[in-house]
């Protein structure tokens, strides 16, 4: 199967907002084992590569596992709007 230089980019990109993000909940995760509450709020933007326009309705996988503390995972899809924000 064949994937276009955008596909590999937006993937590459979405990637490295998910692993972002996986280190965040990690640190909230640590946070709360150890009797913290504290909240992380994820936003971000898909764009195309060749002209910087916004990618809408474009599916975001969030992921967190239980890198640090056995209880704890967390998956969400969310879809970015019209101006490629989720």
């Amino acid at each position: 199967m064949t994937y276009s230089k955008n596909t590999n980019k937006m993937t590459i990109m979405t990637n490295a907002l998910l692993s972002l993000l996986a280190i965040l909940i990690s640190v909230a995760n640590g946070a709360f084992s150890q009797g913290g509450k504290y909240e992380v709020v994820l936003i971000g933007q898909i764009t195309n590569n060749q002209n910087g326009g916004p990618i809408n309705d474009q599916e975001v996988n969030i992921y967190a596992d239980s890198l640090y503390t056995m209880d704890f995972s967390y998956h969400k899809t969310v879809y970015t709007d019209e101006e490629g924000f989720f």
